[in-house]
């Protein structure tokens, strides 16, 4: 067993044997003192009841005949007292009476004694003094049995209620170990596994839940890491392919210098490329760790809007596009995050517009006082179940995947990114014909 570790088992059993032992020996200690004074009183009692016997029969005989009966009475009735031992004398000192020295009247152990003064001279005797003894040994026997038997009883008992525990913990553990052999099953091929009992105590449920939970949240980030490395893989597979073509291209034979400057403007077209996939990376990667947007002063969404369509302008008259921007909204934002995500939200648009159609911008202010950005225009649906999707990262709806030279699937994933920065969210509708993409940003 390594340091700093333990065994429930055996710290609940010694644990509860310890408490039992503990409470179990102050009850016998309160029984032993409860006996013991019923056992002093009791005696006590019965040595007060055989004092008073005594006197009287001392009183009794001088008040018939003098101090010589009452000398002869006790002569007759001492072996009427077993277990006592009387002795009498005068108030002079001088032996009145003392019983024999009999085995009847030894003290065998312990005694308890009681002295009594008894007058006499009303009946021409003198005063006496008398002391009677009882033998207290039986009583101390069975109290040193008592205590004895009071003694073992919390230690065994201790000592059986930690086997008794140490059994039914061992028993009652068996889940975690039966959980433990589960999770030793789950590896980097089998992430599917999850925790499960055929009956879940209620203190294990949260923690068989939340683990499983973990597990899902571990797997989907496993799936969504190989599907990224995947996509990864493949935007850069093309332009490092076409590199690689034309630099081998070029060394095949000698070349002109004009024509070595049409590779090298070629290379460095996949190369602006492969740039471009790696900076959109880089900053996704900033947004994972929880970098934050630096919002300025409030400005007008639509200014904004207006000047992100100007540097899209070009792109609109190929495609044969006209835009618009509806309403404003001034709100306070980092003006370079949100130029981006505006500028990713209108190429999306121009690349899937209808030629001749219009591409708009809608700005509207949402109860709160936050700010709704959407881009609308007109082409073909995205079906319900790819919306979801449209912000996932390398994700495209044309599984041709046409434009894959231009366009590396990043643009809505930088912009639900960029959202978030701003403590917002994004969202996307499309029907009859018309699709809106666009993020709510609060005040």
């Amino acid at each position: 067993m390594s340091a700093g570790t333990y065994t429930i088992r055996k710290r609940l059993a010694w644990r509860l044997s310890a408490l039992v032992t503990a409470v179990m020996a102050l009850l016998a200690a309160a029984v032993f003192l409860s006996v013991l004074w019923l056992v002093q009183n009791r005696q006590a009692t019965e040595l007060g009841k055989k004092v008073r016997v005594v006197s009287g029969i001392i009183m009794d005989g001088a008040a018939a005949g003098g101090p010589d009966r009452a000398h002869a009475n006790l002569v007759a009735e001492a072996y009427r007292r077993p277990m006592t031992r009387l002795t009498v004398t005068t108030a002079a000192g001088q032996l009145f009476y003392r019983d024999p020295d009999d085995a009847a009247f030894v003290m065998s152990g312990p005694s308890i004694a009681q002295r009594v003064e008894l007058d006499l001279r009303p009946h021409g005797g003198e005063p006496l003094h008398m002391t009677l003894e009882a033998d207290t040994h039986l009583d101390r026997e069975l109290l040193q049995v008592l205590g004895l038997t009071l003694t073992l009883v919390p230690v065994i008992g201790g000592l059986l209620v930690a086997l008794i525990t140490a059994w039914r913990v061992r028993t009652d553990l068996q889940p975690l170990t039966a959980l433990a052999e589960q999770t030793q099953r789950i590896t980097v091929n089998q992430l599917d596994q999850r925790l499960s009992l055929p009956e879940v105590a209620t203190e294990l449920k949260p923690w068989i839940e939340q683990f499983n939970g973990l597990m899902d949240r571990l797997q989907a980030a496993i799936t969504q890491l190989e599907a990224f490395n995947a996509d990864v893989a493949h935007e850069l597979r093309t332009p490092l392919a076409s590199l690689m073509g034309h630099t081998e291209v070029a060394l095949s034979r000698e070349r002109t210098a004009a024509e070595l400057r049409e590779v090298m403007v070629a290379s460095l077209e996949d190369l602006q490329q492969i740039s471009g996939v790696v900076q959109d990376m880089l900053f996704l990667s900033r947004t994972d760790r929880g970098a934050r947007a630096r919002r300025g002063e409030p400005v007008s969404l639509r200014a904004l809007a207006g000047k992100v369509l100007e540097f899209h302008q070009i792109s609109l008259e190929e495609a044969a596009l006209h835009a618009s921007i509806e309403g404003d909204v001034e709100l306070a934002v980092d003006l370079p995050l949100l130029q981006r995500a505006l500028s990713n939200l209108l190429d999306n648009a121009v690349r899937h517009a209808r030629p001749g159609s219009e591409v708009r911008v809608l700005i509207t202010r949402e109860a709160g006082g936050a700010a709704r950005v959407m881009v609308e225009n007109a082409g073909d649906p995205i079906d319900a179940q790819a919306l979801p999707r449209i912000f996932d990262r390398f994700y495209r709806g044309d599984a041709s995947r046409s434009d894959s030279g231009q366009h590396h699937g990043l643009g809505l994933a930088i912009v639900a990114a960029i959202a978030r920065m701003h403590g917002g969210h994004t969202t996307a509708t499309s029907s009859d014909g018309f699709t809106r993409v666009g993020f709510v940003l609060p005040a």
